[in-house]
């Protein structure tokens, strides 16, 4: 597992230069052993992925005996999907207010509410006309393609989809399953751009440079980006953690102070020293009558 991840990068690189002319955005990928003892159950999970409306491509690498599995999500697709779980998608402009504007980054000028396909034309207007794929986020995506990843079966092959018809006593499906089968040996993500600091970053190179880095951990947190790329309820998470960290620090100094002022006057107080001169007076009172006691 560890020479996967080691040579992981080198594999995306030559896949993503294979797939260019077959699959227009690879959103997940699944690799296993080319002569794995499940390939039984492996097919039969591919079989399934692909009828339940997964657009599927293999790769070989010869070398490692790796098999590596593209996963992409048709836009239709990602609308059934995002509708059974409620994801929400922009559907109105904001209201603009000159005087706040400059509050707020470009990616809070929309209202977003859950997908629902019998109002589809007021969506419509915010989807990519040239390419619809690029309508949804990359995370929406990962996530849509994970959601359907998790619910599909692969104890038999199935004719039509069955995403969200599994029963309850049945727990023959899910892509965690078999990782934990040895099925597949791992199944992450693609993104799309290598983190590289140029002139001009993404949001992404900007999350990498100051935000994940240690040494820029001291910058304050760039919570919209935050927002954007990880979605609300993470950015929430980090926007909360910094409010309550920065009301401790007051609280902190004053505890400072508090414990240097008694360590000043720790000579001087006269409660201080008459209780440490009992507890001498008594130890030592007590060591000497046990020392005459052994004589």
């Amino acid at each position: 597992m560890q020479n996967i991840s080691k040579n992981q990068n080198f594999f995306l690189d030559e896949i993503e230069n294979l797939n260019e002319p077959k699959v227009d955005c690879v959103d997940f990928v699944l690799v296993y052993w080319k002569n794995s003892d499940k390939k039984e159950i492996i097919d039969n999970y591919c079989h399934n992925l692909s009828v339940n409306g997964l657009v599927l491509q293999h790769e070989e690498n010869v070398e490692e005996e790796l098999e590596f599995v593209l996963v992409s999500i048709p836009f239709e697709k990602c609308l059934e999907i995002a509708e059974k779980i409620k994801l929400k998608l922009p559907i109105e402009s904001a209201m603009e207010d000159k005087h706040q504007a400059r509050y707020f980054e470009e990616h809070r000028d929309k209202f977003t509410v859950p997908y629902n396909s019998k109002i589809r034309y007021k969506f419509e207007k915010f989807f990519n006309k040239e390419k619809l794929e690029n309508s949804i986020s990359e995370r929406d995506r990962i996530l849509l393609v994970h959601e359907i990843l998790s619910r599909t079966e692969y104890s038999e092959r199935h004719n039509e989809p069955s995403i969200f018809s599994i029963k309850e006593n049945d727990s023959n499906f899910g892509i965690e399953r078999l990782l934990a089968k040895g099925a597949f040996i791992d199944a992450y993500p693609l993104h799309k751009d290598h983190v590289k600091i140029k002139a001009k970053i993404s949001k992404k190179q900007f999350l990498y440079e100051y935000f994940i880095k240690s040494n820029k951990s001291s910058n304050l947190l760039p919570i919209f980006v935050i927002r954007d790329y990880f979605g609300e309820k993470v950015a929430f998470y980090f926007a909360w953690l910094n409010f309550y960290t920065s009301w401790l620090i007051f609280p902190s100094i004053v505890g400072f102070i508090v414990c240097l002022y008694g360590l000043m006057t720790y000579s001087a107080d006269l409660p201080t020293k008459a209780r440490k001169n009992f507890f001498d007076n008594f130890f030592k009172t007590e060591f000497f009558t046990g020392i005459q006691c052994e004589n």
